[in-house]
């Protein structure tokens, strides 16, 4: 049902609208991206850590293609290419979506089958994480990219000298009053650097 109403919920066609189902139900300890056409483990727990910066090339029995192609219609209509692409790697962790496509045998684990740099396949019976549990995410990149530095900081900003940029980060509102100080604490930096 949760399923159902999210697919009706995306037909609205706004990425502000949508029906957050997320938090209901355990996801794989996965985190996937897109890099072109090419889905590929970002993260993982240490128990999946072959899967590290592989590519996803069948999700149960489908073609990675053919998986994204059955979550179209629960992503809101309209968006960006980045934000469709964005919310399908997400969607595809979580074996209760992959289930209500027809991707995984029931809510609790997905069959994911990845080929490596070497061009090697190989699957991996991937089980959801226990509600709560806390793992240590192993990263696929030696460093780190900006983007996923600070997950847990709404608001950040880095300098960078050699580039006289500033990278921004924005993935959520603060309060209000931390919101102002940071505002002012941001355009004094840039005043202050050249940029």
């Amino acid at each position: 049902m949760v399923m159902e109403m999210s697919r009706i919920v995306a037909m609205i066609g706004d990425g502000h609208t949508n029906l957050g189902w997320h938090w209901l139900f355990p996801r794989a300890p996965l985190r996937l991206f897109w890099f072109g056409k090419e889905l590929r483990v970002t993260e993982a727990t240490a128990a999946y850590r072959r899967a590290l910066g592989a590519r996803v090339v069948k999700i149960g029995n489908a073609t990675v293609e053919e998986a994204y192609r059955r979550d179209q219609p629960y992503i809101s209509q309209g968006e960006s290419e980045g934000f469709v692409l964005a919310v399908n790697a997400a969607n595809m962790t979580y074996p209760a979506h992959l289930h209500g496509l027809g991707l995984a045998p029931d809510t609790t684990r997905a069959l994911y089958t990845f080929e490596d740099d070497k061009g090697r396949k190989f699957s991996l019976d991937i089980k959801a994480l226990a509600p709560g549990q806390q793992v240590e995410w192993l990263d696929a990149a030696k460093k780190k990219p900006l983007y996923r530095q600070k997950p847990d900081e709404p608001l950040w900003y880095r300098y960078l000298p050699n580039a006289q940029s500033l990278y921004f980060n924005f993935s959520g509102y603060p309060r209000r009053r931390a919101f102002s100080k940071f505002s002012q604490e941001l355009f004094d930096f840039i005043d202050r650097h050249p940029i």
